[in-house]
């Protein structure tokens, strides 16, 4: 995460309008609120899950919304934001359902399977959560402070599963 950071600021250096990513670094980092600063114009379902983390329900409401019509012709983006969405208005069923359905479109994508796996968390579903963190790694996200302060694993630190995980990590 450090050369993350050294990789954003060399680049803003060179050029300060080259977009990053350094909000994910941030966000892995724990530091919600400097990931919300940092996620201006950014080309993922974002906003809503750091919003929802600094406490900003309904301003993260508004913006699951909003993030779901704005990939509303990328199926498999529309569906992570919905799957977002659904807990923030109370409708865990609908969340399950869309990560049912992303499990279809054989989403692999380690960080993404990360951040989905929060959002079962959100919508009490800790064994598809647990799952959805061993995919992860499968998948090549391997960001142990991520595992260790991401707020929204807080639940499964203290579940069975936990120790298997971080260890599967490890290796």
């Amino acid at each position: 995460l450090d050369e993350s950071l050294a990789a954003h600021r060399q680049a803003q250096r060179l050029d300060p309008t080259l977009p990053t990513t350094v909000h994910h670094t941030y966000y892995m980092q724990g530091d919600y609120a400097q990931a919300l600063a940092a996620s201006g114009h950014v080309s993922d379902p974002f906003q809503a899950r750091v919003l929802w983390l600094l406490g900003r329900e309904q301003d993260a409401l508004v913006a699951a919304r909003q993030e779901e019509e704005r990939f509303a012709a990328a199926p498999m983006m529309r569906v992570f934001s919905s799957a977002l969405r659904a807990p923030l208005e109370g409708r865990h069923a609908e969340g399950v359902a869309a990560v049912e359905q992303l499990k279809t479109f054989g989403f692999t994508d380690g960080e993404g399977l990360f951040y989905l796996a929060g959002t079962c968390v959100k919508l009490q579903q800790p064994d598809l959560a647990s799952e959805l963190l061993s995919r992860a790694i499968d998948n090549g996200f391997l960001c142990q402070p991520a595992f260790e302060s991401d707020v929204c694993l807080a639940p499964l630190r203290t579940a069975p599963p936990w120790p298997a995980l971080l260890q599967k990590l490890d290796a």
